[in-house]
C-alpha cells in the first residue's frame, strides 16, 4: 500500500480535508479508485494489485498530475451553515 497526505502548509502539516475531497471525486471520474483514510480524512491509500505494471503506474501519476493542475486555479465553495458561502482559491 502506498499512503500520499495532501497538506495545505508544508510546515504546520495542515490537513488538506477538503481539497482531498475535491481531488478523490476528480480521480474516480477518470477511473482512478482509490481509498482514503487518516485522522482528518487527507490521505489517499493506493492498494495495486499484484499485475501492477509500470504503465498502470504512469497512468495514476498523470491522473494525479491533471487532477491536481486542474485545481490550482479552481474555486472551492462549501457551506458554511448559514446559508452563506465559503470561497477558497488553489
Amino acid at each position: 500500500m502506498v499512503g500520499i497526505e495532501l497538506v495545505t502548509d508544508r510546515k504546520e502539516k495542515t490537513p488538506a480535508k477538503a481539497e482531498t475531497a475535491v481531488l478523490f471525486e476528480k480521480l474516480k471520474d477518470l477511473g482512478v479508485l482509490v481509498g482514503k483514510g487518516g485522522l482528518h480524512g487527507n490521505v489517499f491509500r493506493i492498494k495495486p494489485l499484484m499485475c501492477f505494471t509500470k504503465d498502470d503506474a504512469d497512468f495514476i501519476v498523470d491522473a494525479l498530475d491533471y487532477a491536481i493542475s486542474g485545481m490550482i486555479f479552481a474555486p472551492i465553495v462549501a457551506p458554511i451553515g448559514n446559508g452563506a458561502e465559503s470561497k477558497t482559491e488553489f
